[in-house]
């Protein structure tokens, strides 16, 4: 986790770690944020969206893309979250997700497409 601030933005950097337990016909999601205690409050609705989302992307993209190895999913991705904000929530400037995992990087793509077209998600993440 990292706090940089100045007088106007503060960044906070933190990772993500997504996970997939195939169990039968299910498919079990888990995406944790070790740092998460550590956030400012106001971020942390927006780490638990994000998590939200990234595992929900990761559940379809499962059920759909049978040519990706489980291995990836079950050993797991790690993806940087990058959050830049003004003092207020209200203030948010930009949310950027990143990934070297070819899966984290693939995923991280369609989340960031996701966010850029849902009017609902982009007002969301603007209140």
């Amino acid at each position: 986790m990292e706090i940089k601030q100045n007088s106007r933005v503060t960044l906070y950097k933190t990772t993500i770690r997504i996970k997939a337990k195939i169990d039968g016909d299910e498919v079990n999601i888990s995406a944790t944020d070790n740092n998460n205690a550590n956030a400012p409050s106001f971020c942390k609705e927006y780490l638990t969206f994000i998590m939200l989302a990234l595992a929900n992307i990761t559940r379809k993209t499962f059920a759909y893309v049978h040519n990706i190895e489980e291995k990836y999913f079950e050993k797991g991705y790690d993806c940087t979250l990058a959050v830049k904000f003004k003092e207020s929530k209200s203030d948010l400037l930009s949310v950027e997700i990143n990934s070297n995992h070819p899966v984290g990087h693939f995923l991280s793509m369609l989340l960031h497409k996701y966010l850029d077209q849902d009017p609902e998600i982009v007002e969301l993440l603007k209140n």
